[in-house]
């Protein structure tokens, strides 16, 4: 998506809450994924704003904006900036470890900080859920591994 205010989502006289929403690669110079302006109070709850161009993440003109248990990273405008300037406590930003983002698969690895448990109190971040696993690999050194192979 792609706009001037608000490349996912623009706002004016309104009272909007998000919950448990994803904006990835949204385009916009005052608020890449959300613009609000004149007397908008936006909540967003659960939701994941990650790699968006252009403006920050989130822009406020004459209006707000309150984030609870939110990933904002990466986005080329700033993450905590403008509106969530001071609103980092409670939040995180952190690679959401998506799937398979270059065939739009924006669903989270299982070792995501958004996944249930990454942050603690908080659940799972963004829309789309646990999609992928990596195989966890343990660092040992070549003549331990011989040694396990070893007659004895």
């Amino acid at each position: 998506n792609s706009c001037v205010s608000g490349g996912a989502l623009g706002s004016a006289w309104s009272l909007v809450t998000l919950r448990g929403c994803t904006f990835v690669g949204n385009h916009g110079t005052l608020g890449a994924a959300l613009g609000c302006w004149s007397a908008t109070s936006a909540i967003l709850e659960n939701c994941l704003l990650a790699f968006n161009g252009l403006g920050p993440a989130v822009a406020c003109e004459d209006a707000g904006a309150m984030l609870t248990c939110c990933d904002v990273y990466g986005n080329a405008g700033g993450d905590y900036v403008d509106c969530l300037a001071n609103q980092a406590d409670g939040n995180i930003s952190a690679d959401p470890l998506f799937c398979n983002p270059a065939e739009g698969d924006f669903r989270i690895d299982a070792c995501s900080p958004c996944a249930p448990g990454g942050t603690p109190g908080c659940g799972v971040i963004g829309s789309q859920g646990i999609g992928c696993s990596t195989t966890p690999a343990r660092v040992e050194s070549w003549g331990r591994i011989k040694e396990a192979f070893l007659e004895r």
